[in-house]
């Protein structure tokens, strides 16, 4: 079984995080803040708010790396591990997505950007399987359904808008092969990522889905759901 290996407390870590549930291997989520452990094992990253935490697991000592412009909740690394992307509603700043350098020691603040004129919306960011693209979820700031949405990380403008709207977004995953993009919350929608450009195959009802996983195909996708009672809560 499963045992704890140590406890790192640091009160700028513990508070204000509660409420936690399993996403994917490697990650944990809390109600206002996500931890991922990066590829070397010996790091991990937490989104604190203001700052994100880079954490040595071996020596127990805590890095705060200030966000530029911004609030850090949700978390995402691109797949060669160089990038760390920090995302949130843009409650301290104007910026909703936040890109640091992994490579530099300690990370260095690339740029950042809004997603427009929409609020964002989502308790996942994921990276396209080249780091090229990133995927968020908003809503207009004049009100509506949430959609989905990928911005260039260079340009940090939107390439592509799905036309099914999502009603929230708890979860997303890319394939292992990079061709597939899955992103689920009150409906599943599947996005063709072979292409230059991101496109819509198809989406499927899964009322409350939060957190998923991709088949190394593609051709699955697992989603999980809260329980709910006998009055729908």
């Amino acid at each position: 079984g499963w045992t704890v290996e140590q406890t790192i407390t640091n009160p700028e870590i513990v508070s204000g995080i509660f409420t936690v549930s399993w996403n994917t291997i490697g990650r944990f989520r809390y109600e206002f803040s996500e931890v991922m452990i990066l590829d070397d094992n010996q790091t991990a990253v937490a989104g604190t708010g203001p700052s994100v935490a880079f954490i040595d697991l071996v020596s127990g000592n805590v890095n705060d790396v200030a966000i530029h412009d911004g609030t850090a909740k949700d978390l995402a690394v691109t797949r060669d591990g160089n990038v760390l992307a920090c995302g949130a509603s843009n409650y301290s700043g104007t910026n909703d997505i936040n890109l640091y350098d992994l490579t530099q020691s300690p990370p260095t603040h690339m740029g950042g950007f809004g997603i427009g004129d929409y609020n964002y919306n989502t308790n996942a960011i994921v990276f396209s399987a080249d780091g090229s693209l990133i995927a968020v979820t908003g809503y207009p700031t004049s009100g509506g359904y949430t959609y989905l949405q990928f911005f260039d990380t260079t340009t940090y403008q939107s390439v592509y808008m799905c036309p099914t709207h999502m009603g929230g977004c708890g979860g997303m995953a890319v394939s292992p092969d990079g061709n597939t993009m899955i992103a689920s919350g009150y409906r599943t929608l599947f996005v063709d990522m072979s292409g230059s450009t991101p496109s819509e195959l198809g989406s499927a009802d899964a009322y409350n889905a939060e957190f998923l996983a991709a088949s190394p195909t593609g051709a699955k996708a697992v989603t999980g759901t809260s329980m709910l009672d006998e009055n729908g809560y």
